[in-house]
C-alpha cells in the first residue's frame, strides 16, 4: 500500500507513525518542500532570540517511521487517476492520500508599504532564521499582530536588545484567546519588560525611503521608528492546489468523522481542515499543534485499514509561557452567553478561572497557576463530563488530588 502525505508537519508526521504501526511494509511517502529536519513549529520564536537553539524532533520521524522524503509542493490532485501532481512538473501516484499542507501567512496588500524589504512573516525554521540575521543588524522592531506568535516574536526581540512595539487591530492582545483580564495581565508583563503595546489600530501605513524600511506611521499620527517588521496578522490554510479536484472544502477542507474527505481515499489533517469544535458546535479551522497531531493520528490509523472516529476539538486550546509565566487556555474562556456560571480568582501574580453550563466545564483558564494536571481539565471539557462534587475542586485547581481522577490516565468516576 502507497500512502502518501502532503506536508511535512505534525499532522503528516503523526499520521506516518499510526500508518507504520500498523502496516510495517507500507510505503510511505511524504511531500515537503522545507529540506530540514522536523521540528516544533511552536518554538520558532526561539530560534529569532537565541543563535544556538534547536527546536528540532529528538528522533528524525523520517528515519523512524521509514518515510521517504520528496522536497516537492504539491500543486494540484487528479482524483480520477490518483495522482499528486507536483511543483516539478512530476505526479506521484497514490493509494491513499493525506492532505496535511497546514497554512500560509498572509501579508496584507491593503496595508501602504508593508511589502517589501525587511518585513518578514514567522510560519517557518527559513522565517525564523532570517529574522534572527535581520536582528543582529537592527535596533527597533515592530510587531505587527498580539496573538500568541506575535507576542513571542517581540519577546524574542526585546531579549536580543531591540527596541520592540507591538501593534494590534482589536482593543486587546490574545483577543479570542483570553478573557479581558487575562489579556489585560499579559499586557502587563509585556509592558513591564519595555514591550510597547499599541492597540485599536486598525489603520497605519508603513514608511519607506526609496526600498529602506523607515518607520510606521499610525492613523493619529504618531511615528513608530522601524528597521524590521514581523507581520503576525493573518494566515490562511493552503487549500487553493486542491480547488478543483472535487474536495469539498469552505474555509477548510471538510471532512467526515474518519478525516476522509468526500473523495474515497483522500484524507484531510491539521490546519486544513474545517471540522467541529466541540464547545460551541461551530464549523472552524484549527490552527493548533495538538490538533493537528491528533488529527494525523486518526487519519493516519484510518489511512491504515482502521475506523477510528474523530470527534472534534477545542479550537482554544494551548499551554505555553510568556515571559517565564505559564498560560494555559482551554475551550470558552470570555462566554458571553448569560446562562455560563463563571468563576474567577484574580490575585497580584496570577490569574484562575473556570467556566460552567449545566454542570459541566466548558473553559478553563491559568495564569501563572499551576495545577495538578491540566489535561484533565481538557479531558472533562472534551467528554462534557457532569462534575457534580468535584465542580468546587475544579473551581479551586486541585482536581488532581482526587482520588477519582487520575491525571496519568484521564479516568473520571
Amino acid at each position: 500500500m502507497r500512502h502518501v502525505i502532503m506536508g511535512g508537519g505534525i499532522a503528516g508526521i503523526s499520521a506516518a507513525g499510526a500508518i507504520r504501526s500498523s502496516d510495517a511494509a507500507a510505503e510511505i511517502i511524504m511531500l515537503s518542500p522545507e529540506s530540514v529536519k522536523p521540528y516544533y513549529r511552536p518554538m520558532l520564536a526561539s530560534i529569532i532570540e537565541k543563535d544556538d537553539a534547536d527546536i528540532t524532533l529528538s528522533d528524525d520521524p523520517r528515519e523512524k517511521y521509514r518515510i521517504r522524503t520528496l522536497p516537492e509542493k504539491a500543486v494540484g490532485l487528479d482524483v480520477r487517476s490518483k495522482e499528486a501532481m507536483l511543483s516539478s512538473g512530476r505526479r506521484q501516484a497514490y493509494d491513499k492520500l493525506l492532505i496535511a499542507t497546514g497554512r500560509t501567512p498572509v501579508i496584507p496588500e491593503t496595508i501602504a508599504g508593508l511589502r517589501g524589504p525587511d518585513v518578514y512573516a514567522l510560519r517557518t525554521l527559513e522565517d525564523a532564521r532570517a529574522i534572527q540575521a535581520a536582528a543582529k543588524r537592527a535596533k527597533n522592531a515592530v510587531v505587527l499582530g498580539g496573538g500568541i506568535a506575535g507576542i513571542k516574536a517581540a519577546v524574542a526581540l526585546t531579549r536580543r536588545g531591540l527596541a520592540v512595539t507591538l501593534i494590534e487591530k482589536h482593543s486587546r492582545i490574545l483577543s479570542g484567546k483570553l478573557d479581558q483580564q487575562g489579556s489585560a495581565f499579559i499586557a502587563g508583563l509585556l509592558k513591564r519588560a519595555n514591550i510597547d503595546v499599541v492597540t485599536n489600530q486598525q489603520e497605519y501605513e508603513v514608511l519607506r525611503t526609496a526600498a529602506t524600511l523607515q518607520s510606521i506611521r499610525l492613523a493619529p499620527g504618531r511615528i513608530i521608528n522601524a528597521d524590521v517588521i514581523i507581520a503576525a496578522l493573518e494566515s490562511k490554510p493552503n487549500i487553493d492546489a486542491f480547488k478543483t479536484s472535487g474536495i469539498s472544502m469552505h474555509k477548510g477542507i471538510l471532512v467526515r468523522e474518519t478525516l476522509e474527505t468526500n473523495v474515497p481515499d483522500v484524507y484531510a489533517a491539521g490546519d486544513v481542515v474545517e471540522y467541529r469544535d466541540i464547545v460551541s458546535n461551530s464549523m472552524v479551522v484549527s490552527a493548533l499543534w495538538e490538533n493537528a497531531k491528533e488529527m494525523g493520528r486518526v487519519a493516519g490509523m484510518n489511512m491504515a485499514g482502521s475506523q477510528a472516529r474523530y470527534d472534534g476539538f477545542l479550537a482554544n486550546r494551548y499551554s505555553t509561557d510568556i515571559l517565564d509565566v505559564p498560560i494555559t487556555a482551554l475551550g470558552l474562556v470570555d462566554p458571553e452567553d448569560s446562562n455560563c456560571e463563571v468563576f474567577a480568582d484574580s490575585r497580584a501574580n496570577f490569574y484562575r478561572k473556570t467556566v460552567f453550563k449545566n454542570d459541566v466545564m466548558v473553559g478553563a483558564l491559568f495564569i501563572n497557576n499551576t495545577t495538578e494536571d491540566t489535561g484533565v481539565y481538557a479531558y472533562l471539557i472534551r467528554n462534557r463530563i457532569p462534575l457534580g462534587k468535584l465542580k468546587a475542586m475544579a473551581v479551586r485547581g486541585t482536581l488532581g488530588e482526587n482520588k477519582y481522577v487520575k491525571p496519568g490516565t484521564f479516568s473520571v468516576s
